[in-house]
């Protein structure tokens, strides 16, 4: 195991499990696979033919020994148990000294979940992820092209993360403090997915500025539950309109942040 996993030291070999890796001229690995565990009263397991030439295979010490002095034999090792890691704090989460926050609680039990709500204006979360709390998502990206008129909104309960940019960002926000994955900066916290970005119309993870601020209008809209907004996205231009609706969005209450 990795250093500074979380996991005390242990001997983590599968007894009787090994795994043989054979030199690379070897032409056929499954047929001296067959034969070698066949010869050495062996029972075969995995082939691999691609990230290296090998095998594994339940074999005794005198086996292992025995094909340890095979021409054919590169080396042998033990099989051993690979876990998944603890939780583990993010730099920036560190950096934001998210941890000293006593409101945080943040101590790999889910017991506490800072009591905010956040929308997220980007590509959408995945809002089954079950390090996220997500309550609330709508899509503002219009299904038609520019060039079909029509009146546009926001579709509320829809709106798939299809690049996954938003659900990254929404884990650095509030990744729940659970023992598991990351943690965020407000562990728990409600997240509100506003879908205004997506790979399938301009190539990445974009969208136009219309459908960013129809995000940001629909976040007005609910102001009196929404706390803060984060947007991740930018524009080397000038957005005067977009300027006017954030501007409007914070006098009603809800702090944007990037």
């Amino acid at each position: 195991m990795p250093l500074g996993s979380g996991h005390d030291a242990r001997d983590t070999r599968i007894p009787g499990h090994y795994i043989v890796v054979l030199e690379d001229f070897v032409a056929h690995p499954g047929a001296v696979a067959e034969a070698q565990t066949e010869h050495q009263g062996g029972e075969l397991s995995f082939v691999y033919r691609h990230a290296l030439k090998g095998y594994s295979a339940e074999l005794d010490r005198s086996a292992v020994e025995a094909l340890k002095e095979n021409p054919k034999v590169k080396y042998v090792t033990p099989d051993h148990i690979d876990e998944a890691f603890s939780q583990n704090i993010p730099t920036g989460i560190s950096r934001a000294f998210a941890t000293a926050n006593k409101s945080a609680d943040i101590d790999e039990k889910d017991d506490v979940r800072v009591n905010a709500d956040v929308a997220v204006i980007d590509t959408g979360i995945d809002y089954e992820h079950p390090d996220l709390n997500v309550v609330e998502r709508t899509n503002c990206v219009p299904p038609k092209t520019f060039k079909e008129p029509d009146v546009e909104k926001c579709v509320d309960g829809t709106g798939k993360d299809n690049h996954y940019h938003g659900t990254h960002v929404a884990g650095t926000i509030g990744a729940i403090d659970n023992g598991e994955g990351v943690v965020g900066t407000a562990p728990g916290v409600r997240l509100w997915a506003v879908k205004v970005l997506t790979p399938e119309s301009f190539g990445g993870a974009s969208g136009s500025e219309s459908w960013i601020i129809a995000g940001v209008d629909w976040v007005t809209a609910h102001s009196e539950q929404i706390e803060v907004a984060n947007m991740s996205l930018g524009c080397a231009c000038q957005e005067p309109a977009l300027d006017e609706a954030i501007e409007t969005s914070i006098e009603a209450g809800v702090v944007y942040v990037v």
